[in-house]
């Protein structure tokens, strides 16, 4: 199991107690919808686990953090 995600937020958590000027940096989420046939082809990506991913939201994430890296390089050109 991976701990740095939850040893990283109990870090933050406890810096914040002992110094109240500093904002913790909470990630908020927005639903999306997707079409079932690319819901399951995900899923079974993610079911397979060969590729890494936990989750078909963090399979999302990735996918729209490079699609957008992407479309940055292309109007940078």
């Amino acid at each position: 199991m991976d701990y740095t995600f939850s040893i990283r937020y109990l870090c933050i958590a406890l810096y914040s107690i002992c110094d109240p000027s500093v904002e913790t940096k909470v990630k908020t989420y927005v639903n999306i919808k997707l079409p079932e046939e690319l819901a399951r082809e995900v899923d079974e990506l993610v079911k397979d686990r060969t590729l890494g991913y936990r989750s078909r939201g963090e399979f999302v994430t990735e996918a729209t953090r490079l699609h957008l890296l992407k479309i940055k390089a292309l109007k940078k050109e």
